[in-house]
């Protein structure tokens, strides 16, 4: 029992370690889960299998001191699986952020090139050192890819920067004893005991980075949502606000417009003559067809300042903004030539009657619209005569 009192404050450091990991990958687990994805992805199997790695070397560990299990190089083996797994799965979850194919060739023939040295140098020597040393270079080799791979992938929020970050400083962290090594350095033999701490704040801090990194991911879900949902809601003020025969706003988007009115401008109703005579004649198909033109073209004349409506069955009005009445009817005018050569190519007879009236601060739009609705009725009983 002497061997483990006397490292019992290492041990109760490890599993202190060992609860906060799991801990915090719960916690990551359930934040995934808020937003209704799977509980568990690479990030989180990862930290998941770290977790694991640090309860099979904890167990293997106070069983041997407290006397109770032999040494047990599998268990070192095993160790060393995990966090390799731990790595792969990181690198898994990096390449999936950008975009690539998770697990490619290469990485599952390093797993198992770093698995079997790790067996191998366990099964030489009984020194972990030794061991360590080999697993180190490996695992210190795939998180450094897991660095670069984050660093590929495109918009990056805090928490993966936090997590890019903590993974560096831990390559930095496995990789210095197998440099220092080959640099000649000697390490005593409590030298890992020692540097166990640091290692421990870096893997709470990796967790912690996890916790983060769900958390940008619930952002970045609540702002597709946002964005998925300001397109639906534009695209059902467009389908209420829009005429679906002639791709014009409709009567409903009128009455907004004339809510409030331009300061000064011009307003036109206008009518498409016959549509009932169209539509026994030649079909309703005709007629429809006779709408939809006519619409293209008072859109195509109105101009910037001019909108056209169509607010019932044969009836338009635009509002322009800003423009003279000359300019209005020269408009209407060049539109009922446009129409007029339409009839002829399509033996249609479309024809328009309008008329036009000018507002402004003296005359309300209100008096505008019944003044050109007046003219309107004047136009149409002239022709008909």
């Amino acid at each position: 029992m002497a061997p483990l009192g006397e490292h019992l404050v290492g041990y109760l450091s490890m599993f202190l370690q060992l609860g906060v990991l799991a801990l915090l990958t719960v916690l990551a687990a359930l934040v995934r889960r808020s937003l209704g994805r799977r509980p568990f992805d690479a990030w989180t199997l990862g930290l998941g299998a770290n977790a694991l790695a640090l309860l099979v070397l904890a167990v293997a560990a106070v069983g041997r001191d407290a006397g109770l299990l032999p040494p047990l190089p599998a268990a070192t083996i095993a160790y060393a699986l995990l966090e390799d797994l731990c790595a792969v799965a990181f690198v898994a979850g990096a390449r999936l952020r950008r975009g690539a194919r998770p697990v490619p060739g290469w990485l599952i023939g390093a797993l198992a090139v770093g698995i079997g040295f790790t067996a191998f140098g366990t099964l030489k020597s009984s020194v972990f050192l030794d061991v360590y040393r080999l697993h180190s270079t490996f695992f210190a080799l795939l998180l450094g890819v897991a660095v670069v791979e984050l660093l590929r992938a495109p918009r990056a929020g805090f928490g993966a920067r936090l997590l890019t970050g903590v993974l560096a400083a831990l390559t930095l962290d496995y990789a210095h004893v197998p440099l220092l090594t080959l640099a000649g350095v000697q390490f005593p033999a409590n030298y890992l005991g020692l540097e166990s701490y640091l290692t421990m704040v870096l893997d709470i801090a990796l967790g912690v980075a996890l916790v983060v990194q769900a958390t940008d991911a619930a952002q970045f879900e609540l702002e597709r949502r946002n964005a998925e949902l300001a397109g639906a809601q534009r695209a059902l003020r467009d389908a209420a606000y829009t005429d679906a025969l002639c791709g014009i706003p409709n009567r409903a988007a009128f009455l907004e417009r004339i809510a409030e009115p331009p300061a000064a401008g011009v307003v036109a109703m206008i009518d498409l003559d016959g549509l009932k005579t169209i539509n026994d004649c030649f079909g309703h198909a005709a007629g429809d067809h006779a709408l939809a033109s006519t619409a293209r073209c008072l859109r195509e004349r109105a101009g910037a300042s001019g909108t056209i409506y169509r607010i019932g069955g044969d009836e338009f009005a635009g509002v322009w903004n800003g423009a003279g009445t000359g300019e209005v009817r020269a408009m209407l005018g060049g539109c009922e030539r446009d129409l007029a050569v339409l009839a002829e190519d399509a033996a249609l007879p479309a024809r328009i009657s309008w008329g036009v009236a000018a507002f402004d601060a003296r005359t309300p739009f209100a008096e505008a619209m019944i003044a050109a609705d007046a003219q309107l009725y004047d136009r149409r009983s002239l022709r008909r005569d």
